[in-house]
C-alpha cells in the first residue's frame, strides 16, 4: 500500500472510532427510554413488572428531566446574551409550528385511540395554547406526552427571568429552591379546592432545567473536579445511586412511599441519582466509541430528529395499532419492526426538512 493511501486510511479509521458527542449520545438514550416506556400502550407491555415497583416513573423523570437538563445547558451556552425578543422568535419558529401539527395529529389518532372519542374544541385550544402543564385536565383528558412542550415553554420563561442570575451560585440556587416550594405549595392549596394546577413533578422538571443552566456556567470547574477525583467520584455516584435506590424500593414494598413526606425524598433522590451521571458523560469521564460508522450515524440522526420523534411517535404507533389490534409476539414484532423504523424515518425527514425551511427563511 502506498504511504499516502495508508495515511488516508489511518485518518478514516480514526474518524470512525472517534467518541460520540455526549450530548447526542444522552439525547438518543433519553429518547429510546421514552419509547421503551410508551410501547406498552400499543402492544404487550414488556416492562410491566418494572411498573409494579415504579421503575417506570424513575425512568420517565430521568429521560424527560434529561431532555430539560440538556435544554437548559445548551440554551445557556447559545442564548444567554440574545435579546428576549430574538429569543422568543427563535424558540417559537423552531418549536411551535411542529408542536401545533402534533396537536392536530394527536386529536385524530392517539387521543381517539385512548379515549375512543375526539377531544372537545376547548380541550384542543387549551393544548394549542400550551397551557396543559399549568392546568392539567381542565377541559378534558390531557394529550399524552405533549405536556412536555408546554412545560418546556414554561422553562423558557424561567430562562429569560434568571439567566443573568445564574453566575451567582447561591442566590440562583436559593431562587430555584424557593420557586420549587411555591409550585408545590400552589398545587397542594388548589388541590384542596378541587382544582388541578401544575402537572405532577412540574417543579422537579424545572429543577432539571435549572441544573442544566447552572452546569453550563460552571462546567469547567465541575469537569476539572471530576477529572482530578475521577475514581472517588465514580465510587461516590455508584454508592449514592445504590443506597437511594435501595431505600426507595424498600419504601415501595412496605407501602411507606404513599406518605406525603416521601415525595420530597423522591425529588432529592431523582436529582442525586441522575445529574451526577450526566456529568460523567458531559465531562468526558465516560466516552462511548462505536467502530461501525453506521451505528454512530444512527445515533446522531436519532439525536437530530429527537424533537420530531418525541412529538409524533404516539400518533404513528396508534395508527399502526388501529390497523392491527393485538398483543401477541407477532403483533409486538409488527409494532417494533415496522413502527420504530417508520417513526425514525418520518421524524428525521420531518426535522431536517423543517430545519432547512426555517434556515432558508
Amino acid at each position: 500500500m502506498k504511504p499516502a493511501l495508508a495515511h488516508r486510511d489511518s485518518r478514516v479509521q480514526q474518524r470512525a472510532v472517534r467518541p460520540i458527542n455526549p450530548v447526542a449520545l444522552l439525547t438518543a438514550a433519553f429518547l429510546l427510554t421514552v419509547l421503551l416506556l410508551h410501547h406498552g400502550s400499543y402492544t404487550h407491555d414488556y416492562i410491566w413488572r418494572l411498573r409494579q415497583i415504579e421503575v417506570n416513573k424513575y425512568l420517565q423523570q430521568m429521560a424527560v428531566g434529561g431532555f430539560l437538563f440538556l435544554s437548559g445547558y445548551k440554551l445557556m451556552l447559545s442564548k444567554a446574551e440574545v435579546s428576549p425578543k430574538a429569543f422568543w422568535q427563535n424558540r417559537f419558529v423552531r418549536i411551535y409550528p411542529p408542536y401545533l401539527l402534533a396537536v392536530i395529529a394527536y386529536s385524530f389518532t392517539d387521543y381517539v385511540y385512548r379515549q375512543e372519542s375526539l377531544p372537545s374544541l376547548w380541550n384542543f385550544l387549551l393544548h394549542a395554547s400550551l397551557l396543559q402543564s399549568l392546568l392539567p385536565h381542565l377541559l378534558g383528558e390531557s394529550y399524552r406526552t405533549l405536556w412536555f412542550v408546554s412545560l418546556l415553554f414554561c422553562c423558557y420563561v424561567f430562562f429569560i427571568a434568571t439567566r443573568l442570575l445564574v453566575a451567582r451560585f447561591w442566590p440562583y440556587v436559593s431562587t430555584v429552591v424557593l420557586l420549587a416550594v411555591i409550585i408545590c405549595s400552589c398545587r397542594n392549596v388548589f388541590a384542596g379546592w378541587g382544582v388541578d394546577v401544575f402537572i405532577e413533578s412540574f417543579e422537579v422538571f424545572v429543577l432539571f432545567f435549572a441544573c442544566g443552566m447552572l452546569y453550563a456556567v460552571h462546567q469547567q470547574k465541575v469537569q476539572a473536579f471530576i477529572q482530578k477525583n475521577i475514581k472517588l467520584y465514580r465510587i461516590s455516584v455508584l454508592m449514592v445511586v445504590g443506597v437511594l435506590s435501595a431505600v426507595k424500593l424498600a419504601a415501595i414494598l412496605s407501602g411507606a412511599s404513599e406518605a406525603p413526606a416521601f415525595y420530597y425524598f423522591n425529588v432529592i433522590a431523582i436529582l442525586l441519582t441522575t445529574i451526577p451521571l450526566y456529568f460523567l458523560f458531559l465531562s468526558g469521564a465516560i466516552e462511548v466509541t462505536i467502530k461501525r460508522p453506521a451505528f454512530s450515524q444512527l445515533i446522531r440522526r436519532i439525536s437530530t430528529a429527537s424533537f420530531f420523534i418525541f412529538l409524533f411517535h404516539r400518533p404513528i404507533w396508534s395508527v399502526l395499532a388501529n390497523i392491527w389490534t393485538g398483543s401477541g409476539l407477532f403483533h409486538s414484532l409488527y409494532i417494533f419492526l415496522v413502527g420504530l423504523p417508520l417513526i425514525f424515518a418520518v421524524s428525521y425527514w420531518g426535522q431536517t426538512t423543517y430545519s432547512a425551511l426555517v434556515k432558508s427563511r
